[in-house]
C-alpha cells in the first residue's frame, strides 16, 4: 500500500511541476469595487493559491456541518458508558443472588421447650 501512495504522490508532484513550468505568465489581479491592483504575480501562483483557499473553505464547511454528528456521537458514548456501568452492577447483583441461592439452607432451630 505504501508503494501505491508513493507512486500517486510522485505523479501528483509531477503534474504540479509541469503546471508550474508551463504557466509562467504574469497576471495582475483587480476587483471592480476596490481601486487596489495586485503586483504582477505568476499565473501558477494565483491558481494554486485559489485552489488552496478553496480547499480550506471546503474543509471548514465540512467540519462545521459535521458538528451535530459529533455532538450526537459524544452523547451516545456517554449513554453507552452509563449503560455498561448499569449492566456491570446488575451482573454483580445477579451473581450475588445466585451465590446466596446455591448455599444449603440453614439448619432448623431446635424446638423451644
Amino acid at each position: 500500500m505504501s508503494l501505491i501512495r508513493l507512486a500517486l504522490l510522485f505523479l501528483l508532484l509531477l503534474v504540479a511541476v509541469l503546471f508550474i513550468v508551463s504557466n509562467q505568465t504574469e497576471v495582475q489581479l483587480s476587483f471592480a469595487l476596490v481601486p487596489y491592483k495586485s503586483p504582477h504575480l505568476p499565473l501558477w501562483l494565483v491558481v494554486l493559491a485559489v485552489m488552496f483557499f478553496a480547499y480550506l473553505i471546503g474543509a471548514l464547511t465540512q467540519w462545521l456541518s459535521s458538528y451535530s454528528l459529533r455532538r450526537r456521537l459524544k452523547r451516545a458514548e456517554i449513554e453507552l458508558a452509563s449503560t455498561q456501568a448499569q449492566l456491570r452492577a446488575t451482573t454483580q447483583q445477579l451473581t450475588a443472588l445466585q451465590i446466596m441461592s446455591s448455599r444449603p439452607p440453614a439448619p432448623p432451630l431446635p424446638p423451644a421447650d
